[in-house]
């Protein structure tokens, strides 16, 4: 069965994938459908439990990096996706960003509020 564009998007590999693959079981044990897919779920589990002794090491190495130009892109996908609260890490890559710290805050912000419609 081929995954369609009405399936799910899991935001780490990046693909659309069949609901099951997003169907789990919480810490109480109770059927849940979470909002990475299994494999996804599963190899960043493997990853915390490598590093479980290095949290500081693990959140620098552990993020996504993303370009400016896409922020509001991924938190729009997100706030599509899901139904209560939004919590996600991403590193932001400003290589290409000439501007002082302040102004880029200040991007960042722009950002978010157009993907949020929030204003």
């Amino acid at each position: 069965m081929n995954p369609s564009s009405t399936d799910p998007f899991c935001d780490s590999c990046k693909k659309f994938k069949p609901v099951i693959e997003f169907m789990g079981h919480d810490a109480k044990n109770t059927p849940k459908r979470f909002q990475t897919c299994n494999y996804c779920r599963q190899r960043f589990s493997n990853k915390r439990k490598r590093s479980a002794n290095t949290d500081d090491t693990f959140l620098a190495n552990d993020l996504e990096i993303v370009e400016l130009d896409c922020l509001s892109e991924i938190v729009v996908k997100f706030l599509e996706s899901t139904q209560s609260g939004l919590h996600f890490h991403y590193g932001i890559s400003i290589r290409d960003y000439n501007g002082s710290d302040k102004e880029l805050a200040n991007e960042i912000v722009k950002l978010i509020e157009n993907a949020d419609e929030y204003n």
